[in-house]
């Protein structure tokens, strides 16, 4: 898998002051949160495996409204679960990114203008940011059950809400109300396309490409069965991967890093995993 060598070097001293940081606190605390659920809330559903600190909320709402409801969980979770002056690294899945950014960036965009805002508060005490097939670009099957519905014939991922931050409109995505999240980013995608059939994979692999180039060259936009790769590797643009190692410029380049490849687990195959769910930046990937 290639690098983004032009984004090392600033990520390098990132990641370095995050890990100074882990040092003197001594311990690291992880919280994780989960993506879009088909209910509202999920408390009961062990999203992550039999794992503390899950902080649950209602995915079934546009960015701003599930940050604000999410907050305040998040730092209820660091009162009552993370030692005074740990490192706090949060754990998200999918659209529990996209919220987890949004929170990060306005939180660092506002640290000298409000500091006892509960964005910054956080901010001030994530060190780390783990992607796992983050949706920072949404997906074209969100995109079809917006219009009119047809996603539950096509994957049971998704429920009957339609969630506009979760569609390719790149004015609802986090990076939309955002410039940096400041704290190291280390993207988790995948690239197995071949659940629920592989008919949700299918319509994603065309997204964005002519009938000629799809039907005759065998050209696939790159999808984890649920999200497209752009989406998952926070690509600056919308524009398709062609191929599972291909490269693009990052929404936020000096703080994101593709840090491990799923070739054969896909968007929600991995979640209950602990040897994926844990792993590590310092360590070798599994």
């Amino acid at each position: 898998m290639k690098k983004f060598l032009y984004s090392i070097p600033v990520f390098l001293l990132a990641s370095t002051l995050f890990l100074l940081n882990q040092a003197i606190a001594g311990q690291v605390c992880d919280i994780f949160i989960p993506g879009y659920n088909a209910e509202k809330y999920v408390e009961n559903e062990d999203y992550f495996g039999r794992w503390d600190k899950q902080v649950y909320w209602n995915s079934q709402q546009e960015i701003p409204a599930a940050a604000a409801e999410l907050a305040p969980k998040i730092l209820a979770t660091i009162d009552q679960h993370c030692p005074l002056g740990s490192a706090v690294v949060i754990r998200a899945h999918s659209y529990g990114v996209s919220v987890v950014s949004y929170i990060l960036g306005k939180g660092h965009r506002y640290v000298g203008q409000f500091p006892q805002h509960e964005f910054v508060k956080i901010y001030r005490r994530v060190f780390a940011l783990y992607s796992y097939t983050g949706a920072f670009h949404g997906t074209s099957i969100m995109d079809i059950l917006c219009s009119n519905g047809l996603i539950n014939k096509l994957a049971g991922y998704f429920s009957q809400a339609c969630v506009l931050s979760l569609t390719t409109a790149t004015n609802h995505h986090p990076f939309f109300y955002i410039s940096s999240v400041g704290v190291p980013i280390y993207l988790i995608y995948s690239t197995d396309r071949s659940p629920y059939g592989g008919v949700p994979g299918m319509v994603i692999s065309k997204w964005g490409i002519s009938w000629t180039q799809f039907a005759i060259e065998g050209k696939r936009n790159q999808n984890d069965s649920v999200l497209p790769t752009f989406s998952t590797r926070g690509c600056a643009t919308t524009a398709p991967l062609l191929n599972s190692d291909s490269n693009c410029l990052k929404l936020d380049p000096d703080y994101m890093l593709d840090f491990h490849w799923l070739e054969s687990t896909s968007h929600n195959e991995f979640l209950d995993n602990p040897r994926i769910m844990w792993m590590k930046y310092e360590t070798t990937s599994p």
